[in-house]
């Protein structure tokens, strides 16, 4: 974990909470995520005959020991939400809202 992602993390903590006033309550949170792109390779152990929506034709086998690999890029993604709401007695009426970034 990077020095950024930590002080991110404790600054969304830092952040996240709720205010009570009797039994009307105001909720305000935020998070976030912050993931590294994964490099992934390998090769097929046995046979693999392809299927459609690939760049190889459908059908076509490869057979095992063939080598793949692929790169997964992952963007940054924020959220946040918001609720008030009401307590009666057990039962507790919220109204709530969220939005996303990614």
């Amino acid at each position: 974990m990077t020095r950024l992602q930590l002080l991110a993390g404790i600054a969304v903590l830092s952040f996240a909470g709720a205010a009570q006033a009797g039994d009307t309550y105001v909720s305000i949170t935020g998070s976030g995520v912050f993931l590294q792109d994964s490099d992934n390779e390998g090769a097929f152990s046995t046979d693999f005959s392809t299927g459609a929506g690939t760049a190889i034709p459908a059908g076509t086998v490869l057979p095992g020991g063939t080598p793949v690999g692929w790169n997964t890029e992952f963007d940054t993604g924020f959220a946040v939400s918001g609720a008030i709401g009401k307590r009666f007695g057990a039962a507790r009426v919220t109204v709530s809202r969220q939005r996303f970034r990614f």
